[in-house]
């Protein structure tokens, strides 16, 4: 059923995503995945019947890591990630990741319809983490995360 709510919990960090999940999960380096099976409503506050996945990703490091990787494939997808972490000062690091696609749709307009072409599907998002650990006593991490989805098959 269209808009209908999940089985399965799909959770990024604890948090909890309904929809377009896929993308949130893309944006950073991934840690470990947990699966629990079902039916989970005491960890996470949510009853699902089928049970929860939950993509944990990493700290902010003390160590400089970056990279950046391209994907090229069929209906003009096109998809740019990159991802950084490192020290700041005082105790504080930060990590960054940012994805960006685009691609052309896959479905064609019926003969008797009035929409001639389909737009385009673009991506857009970024997390950003500061963590600060002034001491081997204390951790504390902030997060932010903005998602974007345009085109015919955002959800």
């Amino acid at each position: 059923m269209p808009g209908g709510d999940l089985s399965v919990g799909n959770y990024v960090d604890g948090v909890y995503f309904s929809g377009a999940h896929g993308l949130a999960r893309e944006l950073d380096v991934v840690e470990r995945v947990e699966v629990l099976k079902g039916p989970q409503g005491t960890l996470f506050g949510r009853n699902s019947t089928g049970g929860a996945i939950n993509v944990v990703t990493p700290r902010a490091t003390d160590e400089l890591t970056a990279f950046v990787s391209s994907l090229f494939g069929s209906f003009a997808d096109r998809r740019i990630k990159m991802f950084v972490s490192g020290p700041l000062a005082f105790g504080f690091s930060a990590s960054v990741g940012a994805l960006i696609g685009r691609s052309h749709e896959y479905y064609e307009p019926s003969p008797q319809s009035v929409v001639r072409r389909f737009p385009d599907n673009e991506q857009r998002g970024a997390r950003v983490k500061l963590r600060w650990a002034p001491s081997d006593f204390f951790d504390a991490t902030a997060s932010a995360l903005y998602l974007e989805t345009e085109g015919t098959g955002a959800c």
